[in-house]
C-alpha cells in the first residue's frame, strides 16, 4: 500500500544556458491528467483533474545522479496546496517493487513515489516524448485521457522502457513512517532538513546519450511546487552539488530548482539555443511572442489551449532564425487562464497565459 511522503507528453524545461558540472536541465513533465473514469476506478481518492508530475534530471553523457538531499541551511521540500494521491491497492513508496502486472491495475500507474530512475520493476522511466516502444496500457479501459496539453496519451506512450533500475536508498528519514500513511489524502507537504534519497552506485538514464533520470512522481489536484538540492557524480569520480538557494557552500546555486506549477515564467526554453518570451501577460487583445533562435533556421508551431485541453488557436511560423517577433490576436477569447504551447520538431515547451477584459 502506498505511503506518500510529505511534504507538457508536454513538459516544462527548467534549464541553464550551458551545462554546469554535468547538469543540462531539469524536466518537469506533466505526465497525465485524471478524468472521471480514472477517479471512479481508483483505489484511493483521486480527484478529477489531478495532474501527475514527473521530475527528471537531465545530465551530460557519463554523469550519474547520486542523491536528492537536504543539509543544514538547505531544506528539501515537495508540496501541494491540497494533498498527494497514493494508490491504496498496489502502490509503494518507491516504484521498484511495483510489478508491471500491478502497474496495470486501476490507477496504480499514477501513484506518488520517490525514484532514482525506475518507473516499475524492470522498467526505466523516460519522458513520454522519448518513449518509442509503445504502451502497456493500449487495451486499458481507464488511463485514457487524451488532453493534448499533456502530450501523448498513455495508451500510446507510457514513459517506461525495459531496464535494470537501481533501488532507492533512504538516508535520515523513514519512508514508511507517518508521512507515508496509507490514507490517500493524508498530506501535502514533505520537508527534509537533513537526509536524502539516493542511488548508491549512481544512476544513469535508460539512454546513455540523453541521460535523463527520473527522481520522483507526484499526483495532485493542487498547485505543485518543490525546492530541491541534488548531487551528481562525474566520470572522473568527482561529485558536484546543486542547491535551490544560496549560500552555495561547495556547490552551485540554480534558481530553477525552485518550481511552482502556478508560476508564470517570463522566458520559456525549447532547447539550449532557442527560447521564447510572451508579453504582456496578462493580456487584453494582443499577445506578442518574441523568439530568440541561435540555432539553424527552424519552423515553430504555436497553439493555445484552454486549461481542460481544448485548442483555441494554432499558427505555424516558418523559417525562424535569429530574432523573430509575432503578434497573436486573442481579443475573441474569454477571460481566464490558457496554455500557450510552442513546438519545433520533437521539442515542446509551454507557458501559462492569462486573458483579461
Amino acid at each position: 500500500m502506498q505511503k506518500i511522503f510529505i511534504a507538457l507528453g508536454l513538459f516544462f524545461l527548467a534549464g541553464v544556458a550551458k551545462a554546469q558540472n554535468g547538469f543540462e536541465r531539469m524536466i518537469v513533465e506533466k505526465y497525465y491528467v485524471s478524468d472521471a473514469a480514472d477517479a471512479a476506478a481508483s483505489v484511493g481518492t483521486l480527484p478529477i483533474g489531478s495532474v501527475t508530475y514527473r521530475i527528471f534530471i537531465d545530465m551530460q553523457k557519463g554523469y550519474n545522479f547520486q542523491a536528492a538531499f537536504a543539509e543544514t541551511g538547505h531544506q528539501l521540500k515537495i508540496a501541494t496546496t491540497t494533498t498527494f494521491f497514493n494508490n491504496e491497492d498496489r502502490g509503494a513508496a518507491t516504484p521498484n517493487g511495483i510489478s508491471v502486472v500491478n502497474v496495470k491495475k486501476n490507477t496504480v500507474m499514477l501513484d506518488s513515489w520517490l525514484s532514482v530512475g525506475a518507473s516499475a520493476t524492470g522498467k526505466m522511466a523516460v519522458p513520454k516524448s522519448d518513449d518509442t516502444d509503445g504502451s502497456i496500457f493500449s487495451t486499458s479501459t481507464i488511463l485514457g485521457s487524451t488532453n493534448l496539453t499533456y502530450g501523448a496519451s498513455l495508451k500510446t506512450a507510457d514513459g517506461m522502457v525495459a531496464g535494470s533500475p537501481q533501488a532507492v536508498t533512504v538516508v535520515g528519514f523513514d519512508p514508511l513512517g507517518d508521512l507515508f500513511d496509507a490514507a490517500s489524502q493524508f498530506g501535502g507537504s514533505f520537508v527534509l532538513a537533513d537526509g536524502a534519497w539516493s542511488a548508491l552506485s549512481g544512476a544513469q538514464g535508460a539512454n546513455a546519450d540523453s541521460n535523463k533520470v527520473l527522481i520522483g512522481q507526484f499526483t495532485t489536484d493542487g498547485i505543485f511546487s518543490f525546492e530541491l538540492n541534488f548531487q551528481l557524480g562525474a566520470p572522473d569520480l568527482s561529485a558536484h552539488k546543486f542547491y535551490a538557494k544560496a549560500p552555495a557552500g561547495d556547490g552551485t546555486v540554480l534558481s530553477n530548482l525552485n518550481y511552482s506549477s502556478d508560476v508564470i515564467s517570463a522566458v520559456a526554453e525549447l532547447d539550449k539555443t532557442s527560447s521564447f518570451r510572451v508579453f504582456p501577460n496578462p493580456a487584453n487583445d494582443v499577445l506578442t511572442i518574441d523568439i530568440l533562435n541561435t540555432n539553424k533556421s527552424m519552423d515553430f508551431n504555436c497553439a493555445i489551449y484552454t486549461i481542460d485541453g481544448r485548442k483555441v488557436y494554432q499558427n505555424t511560423m516558418n523559417n525562424v532564425s535569429d530574432h523573430y517577433n509575432a503578434q497573436i490576436d486573442i481579443s475573441a477569447l474569454s477571460s481566464g487562464q490558457y496554455l500557450l504551447q510552442m513546438t519545433s520538431g520533437d521539442l515542446t515547451s509551454t507557458q501559462k497565459i492569462i486573458k483579461i477584459q
